[in-house]
Parts: structure tokens; C-alpha cells; sequence
């Protein structure tokens, strides 16, 4: 029997989070206090994702598709360039400190990682980081919408009126 794809993911995303505070790392090294102000943050770097990069490196070709088409995230050139983005994700975890949890870099350059406030504020101040910001769970702001506009119950929408040329929802 095949487990549906959003079940699959889920597993995934529920093992590679427990693995990843399961890990020692250089969040151990810190004061206590230190690790328990230690949070997940979400870093963005400076230099272009897989589907923005143009070829600017030497010896690594460009990744961004040509107008018309999509990028290939799966591509020779793409899973280069995405082991450099990876080493420089490294390199910066390295020079600051913390522990990465997952890369970002199809359409996002980036990683994840749990850092200290300390370890925030160096990342802060690197220029080859764009932005640093935690990584929080949100909630939706509604889920009556359908509700609130009479679009759920009985009745045919196009005896309603809400089906149709000019309708905006």
C-alpha cells in the first residue's frame, strides 16, 4: 500500500526535526542559559538561489532558466550549484556557531538552524546574510471566510449569484 505524499512529508519533517535536536552540536557548548534562549531561525543569504543564479562563479554554469521555462532543480549544473550553496551555509554556521537543521536553495537561498542570541546577532552583522528571523508557526487568521459569505450550505451557487463574469471573492 502507498502512503499518501502529505503522510510521507509529514513523517519526514517529524524525523528530521527530532534527529536534528537530537544532535550534539555547538549549541552544547554553550552556557546553560544560553541554550535555553537558543531558538530555530531562519537565515537568508545574499547570493542567488538555483532559480535566480545567472553564471556570475567561475566553473559553476548558470542555473536560472531561460524565459518560457521552469526551473530544474535536478539538473547537473543545479545540484553544483547547490552543494556550493550548501558549503557556504556551512562556512558561515562554522565562523558563528549554531546548528543547521535544513538548506534552502531552489528558490530561496537560506538555511535553517538553531542559534543562540548571541549567534544571531554575528550572523546579523556577516554581509553575506540578508536577514535573519525566527522561525515561528502561525495560524490562519480565518477559516469561516466561505461562511461569512454564504458560499457553503445548499443551493446551486449560480442561483446564489457568486458563479459567473465580474465575480470577485
Amino acid at each position: 500500500m502507498k502512503c499518501p505524499s502529505y503522510f510521507t512529508g509529514a513523517i519526514l519533517g517529524f524525523a528530521l526535526a527530532m534527529t536534528a535536536y537530537a544532535k550534539p552540536g555547538v549549541i552544547d557548548d554553550a552556557s546553560p542559559a544560553a541554550k535555553q534562549r537558543a531558538k530555530v531561525y531562519i537565515v537568508q543569504m545574499a547570493s542567488d538561489p538555483i532559480a535566480a543564479y545567472e553564471g556570475s562563479i567561475p566553473g559553476l554554469r548558470q542555473t536560472k532558466p531561460v524565459k518560457g521555462r521552469k526551473v530544474d532543480a535536478d539538473s547537473a549544473d543545479a545540484r553544483e550549484y547547490a552543494a556550493h550553496l550548501n558549503a557556504n551555509h556551512d562556512a558561515v554556521l562554522s565562523a558563528v556557531g549554531g546548528r543547521k537543521i535544513y538548506d534552502y536553495n531552489v528558490v530561496f537561498n537560506g538555511f535553517a538552524a538553531v542559534l543562540t542570541p548571541d549567534q544571531v546577532q554575528a550572523m546579523q552583522a556577516r554581509g553575506d546574510v540578508l536577514k535573519v528571523w525566527e522561525d515561528e508557526l502561525l495560524q490562519p487568521h480565518t477559516n469561516s471566510t466561505p461562511d461569512f459569505l454564504d458560499l457553503t450550505g445548499g443551493g446551486d451557487p449560480w442561483s446564489k449569484g457568486y458563479v459567473g463574469e465580474d465575480v470577485v471573492i
